[in-house]
């Protein structure tokens, strides 16, 4: 993640924090269980916030897929509230800036609590993907997260180049959605 910020747009540079606290832990606090979380994450988030109270530029390992998007903390109520009222006020404004972002189908509109991937990466068929126009008219689209995904046999082929140049790409399209929280 780190070195995609080489290749991020100066706003972005000036608005995230990029060098503290950007991952996630393997270890659960299970109080000595021992137990490890099936993923692990990196965010760049709103420098003067927590990375689990705001919208994030977010990237996650699991054992099928590498995705890149946006994402919430699990304490991020606030950051959700002012996306959801922000994009209301503001819809032909948002609405002319998604129609820009969404012209790569590869974006998925998820709710991340419901949707589980199959070992190719794709997304389980009982989990719902919206459109971007479905996402912008449902009062609660910060429940949702965009990503994209790049299924496991896909990434081990990239080189590390061609990954920081998708993670940046992804960050450099998504980040105006970031500004709307």
């Amino acid at each position: 993640m780190k070195d995609s910020k080489e290749f991020l747009n100066d706003e972005i540079l000036e608005i995230m924090e990029t060098e503290k606290g950007l991952f996630s832990k393997i270890l659960k606090n299970d109080f000595g269980r021992g137990g490890a979380w099936p993923f692990y994450w990196g965010v760049f988030y709103p420098k003067g916030t927590h990375k689990y109270s705001s919208i994030r530029l977010a990237t996650a390992v699991t054992k099928s897929h590498f995705g890149i998007g946006i994402s919430y903390g699990y304490d991020s109520n606030k950051a959700k509230n002012r996306f959801n009222k922000n994009c209301q006020e503001n819809l032909p404004i948002v609405t002319n800036l998604i129609e820009k972002i969404f012209t790569d189908q590869e974006y998925l509109i998820i709710d991340p609590n419901e949707t589980t991937y199959d070992d190719d990466g794709k997304a389980d068929s009982k989990s719902q993907s919206f459109t971007w126009q479905h996402w912008l008219q449902k009062p609660d689209m910060s429940k949702y997260e965009v990503t994209k995904v790049i299924p496991k046999n896909r990434i081990l082929q990239m080189s590390s180049e061609e990954l920081v140049e998708k993670i940046s790409n992804v960050f450099n399209d998504l980040f105006p959605l970031v500004l709307l929280a």
